[in-house]
């Protein structure tokens, strides 16, 4: 008697098979990483903003504070400073007797992939600057904004002197932050008579947006 089996072949996957996986697995993988980017681009950019307000109301609490300078004296006024196209801003000082200009007592950086694209100064008339000032005055803190080119050229001169400080009291300041990635953008905006800090999501070039969507004042 002839006994017959049967043979069960382990068919595996034809090249062509696994190419097709291999390809949608890659696409798949494109797309959360594209998503991922966008995602932690826009969460840098609010990180950005938030810290930059929060430096802001930190300057002010160093003039209310009378804190001193590493050379023991009192500052006259404290200055922060933003340059377009940098991926970080400078606290400075100058010194009660207006002899000392410390210009870089802290550095505060931006995120990744976060830098300055553009900055505004709105007042009689709007100038764009790749170099801004934002001045606090001792003892309240009131803040005034200047525009230099190049920076540092002449600021030590205007802000020891009070006829020349006046001049800067009612404006805005614009600083626009970048995704270098995704090219989005977010701005803060200063108004300095008022004493106001402002977020925007997307920037808008009017001053007199108060409405605008996403925009939060503090």
């Amino acid at each position: 008697m002839k006994l017959q089996t049967k043979t069960h072949l382990n068919r595996g996957f034809t090249i062509t098979e696994l190419l097709v996986v291999i390809s949608i697995m890659g696409i798949i993988s494109t797309l959360v990483i594209v998503g991922f980017n966008r995602t932690q681009g826009r969460r840098n950019l609010q990180i950005a903003q938030n810290e930059l307000v929060t430096n802001i109301r930190k300057v002010q609490g160093y003039v209310l504070s009378s804190r001193s300078l590493p050379n023991g004296d009192k500052a006259k006024v404290y200055l922060m400073r933003f340059e377009s196209g940098s991926n970080s801003y400078t606290i400075g000082a100058v010194s009660e007797n207006g002899n000392e200009f410390f210009s870089d007592l802290e550095t505060a950086t931006l995120p990744n992939r976060i830098n300055f694209s553009r900055m505004r100064v709105v007042g009689d008339s709007t100038v764009a600057s790749d170099c801004a000032y934002l001045i606090f005055t001792t003892p309240y803190g009131k803040m005034y904004v200047d525009y230099t080119a190049p920076c540092d050229a002449g600021i030590v001169d205007i802000v020891i002197d009070p006829a020349q400080l006046i001049t800067r009291s009612d404006r805005q300041l614009d600083l626009v932050f970048e995704e270098s990635q995704n090219q989005t953008e977010r701005a803060v905006k200063i108004q300095t008579l008022s004493n106001t800090i402002r977020e925007e999501a997307p920037y808008q070039t009017n001053s007199g947006d108060e409405g605008t969507k996403d925009g939060e004042s503090r």
